[in-house]
């Protein structure tokens, strides 16, 4: 589609899949335009940029730059970094220590499809095992912290330099980081560390905070996106309110796939969300089988609207809230959970682990939601023949079997089914787990 074109289409369910992260934005910096150089921005990466034996700025030391600076370090003539804040800097927090695949553990793969079952599980795993080191003060946070400072230490070494590298806050409250690489390249001879943020653009390059001028080639602005989530189209629900607006100053939603006041609106990835609480895509499927709960019910009954209550997602908020006093989440890091502030807005995410939510969301909760129906609401019954009589090959007594096979009546039983409680070998709790076999 053509920029500035409009087409018109009808539905009766509108499903917002635009993701979380969808807007870049260059750093509110003064003077941006006034660089004479080349100017780009990690999300928007000109192909054509050349940075070989180029004087290079990076501005930014989150997950991005953490890639970047490795990445350019052996072509660039120099980098001057700026790091503005600390930050936890993991050696790998996979189930192995590999960068990559092999051609032939890829065949492997394609050919065995159960050993990459196996691969992905384990991976999984270990990124579901770790969960309890965003609660502020636990036991895997007191470890992790003592284990990756002195991993830190061993590769710094130098006492002022750690005191500035070294977060005081928890591990978690900015996006876990694997960045070996990065902690290796910033002691390079080509490297220079300038701790402070960036005051303004000039002709020639930048002024740091430090009332430095510091020149460059490029530019790389490695500083993220817009967090804010209001959407960068008009969304229009009851009364003319504009999502837009709603979330102007706040965003909100019920369980990360609604929002009240906006009928037959679900999203994906909407405000809190599990996007930092161990496996994202995991969550991502949780929502599409709760949205798609949803769609069913719709098609196969008269229904009109489904609006979650007001009253349902504001006591969903306030849970939230309460959960976020004691997670690392909430401590004071910059992070984009927070609307890159210290403590501008109460993070954005899921209260729990993607575990947990996917534990939550897997029966839907209609008493959260205001259902209206077109007529009468039992109208869906009919003629009084069932769907079995209809099927030429069904099994007419299908009811009747040797032994009782449904699933348990109780919540508990039913999640001791499909997490196959009892199949594995039984793990220390609430620490890193890295299995050395797994039934798959």
């Amino acid at each position: 589609m053509d920029a500035g074109s409009m087409i018109r289409e009808q539905a009766d369910i509108l499903i917002k899949a635009t993701g979380y992260l969808n807007d870049w934005t260059w750093p509110d910096i003064p003077g941006v335009d006034s660089f004479q150089g080349e100017l780009v921005h990690s999300a928007h990466w000109n192909p054509k940029t050349v940075l070989k034996d180029k004087n290079v700025i990076l501005i930014g030391n989150g997950s991005s730059a953490l890639q970047i600076l490795p990445a350019i370090q052996p072509t660039v003539k120099s980098a001057t970094t700026f790091i503005r804040s600390p930050q936890w800097i993991l050696p790998t927090i996979s189930s192995d220590q590999q960068q990559g695949y092999t051609q032939s553990q890829i065949d492997g793969y394609r050919d065995n499809p159960q050993s990459l079952l196996h691969q992905r599980k384990m991976n999984e795993v270990v990124m579901n095992s770790i969960f309890s080191v965003y609660i502020s003060n636990s036991k895997l946070q007191a470890i992790s912290q003592n284990d990756l400072t002195m991993y830190m230490k061993s590769v710094i070494r130098n006492g002022e330099i750690e005191e500035k590298l070294i977060p005081k806050w928890g591990i978690g409250c900015r996006r876990l980081s694997p960045g070996q690489p990065y902690l290796e390249a910033l002691f390079k001879e080509n490297v220079h560390r300038v701790y402070s943020g960036v005051e303004a653009f000039t002709p020639e390059g930048c002024r740091g905070s430090d009332g430095k001028d510091y020149a460059a080639d490029v530019i790389i602005c490695a500083t993220g996106y817009d967090t804010s989530f209001v959407p960068r189209f008009s969304i229009i629900g009851e009364n003319e309110r504009n999502l837009q607006d709603v979330w102007s100053k706040k965003p909100s939603s019920y369980l990360g796939i609604a929002a009240s006041g906006f009928p037959n609106m679900f999203m994906f990835l909407g405000p809190y969300s599990p996007v930092a609480n161990g496996p994202t895509l995991a969550g991502v499927e949780t929502q599409a089988d709760h949205i798609l709960a949803f769609i069913d019910r719709y098609q196969t009954e008269n229904i009109h609207s489904m609006a979650v209550k007001p009253e349902a997602e504001a006591d969903f908020e306030a849970q939230v809230a309460t959960f976020m006093k004691g997670a690392v989440y909430s401590e004071g890091c910059r992070s984009g959970h927070k609307n890159h502030t210290t403590d501008g807005r109460v993070p954005t995410l899921w209260p729990g682990s993607t575990l947990h939510y996917k534990e939550a969301l897997r029966e839907v909760r209609f008493d959260d939601w205001e259902i209206t129906y077109e007529g009468n609401r039992f109208a869906w019954l009919g003629n009084g023949v069932s769907q079995a009589e209809f099927d030429p090959t069904s099994d007419l007594a299908w009811y009747v079997r040797a032994r009782d096979d449904g699933p348990p009546a109780s919540r508990r039983g039913r999640r001791e089914l499909y997490t196959r409680t009892g199949s594995q070998v039984a793990r220390e709790l609430h620490r890193v787990h890295r299995p050395s076999t797994y039934n798959i």
